[in-house]
């Protein structure tokens, strides 16, 4: 029995009013059987970032290698004083 390679494909599609989904155009023979995943998109994809952004943030995090020199107390919290409904006082 010889087995093919059957192309994956990646479509967006949006849900119709009956819950149904139409993707046109696919590269299978009518009849052939496929298996489909779905899988839910957030509604706003994040931004790519460009090439400068990525070099500046690779630079960034190459500065702070080796930028501690000793931790002290590293366990305990800080900027309490700074929290306002610590001091009682309301943040609004």
């Amino acid at each position: 029995m010889h087995m093919r390679t059957m192309p994956t494909v990646e479509v967006t599609a949006v849900v119709g009013a009956d819950g149904s989904v139409r993707v046109p155009d696919l590269p299978y023979a009518p009849g052939e059987r496929i298996r489909v995943f779905v899988v839910g998109q957030p509604l706003v994809a994040p931004r790519e970032r460009t090439d400068e952004e990525l070099a500046q943030s690779r630079n960034i995090r190459e500065s702070l290698k080796g930028s501690v020199l000793r931790y002290d107390d590293a366990t305990e919290p800080v900027g309490l004083e700074d929290w306002e409904v610590l001091r009682g006082e309301d943040p609004q």
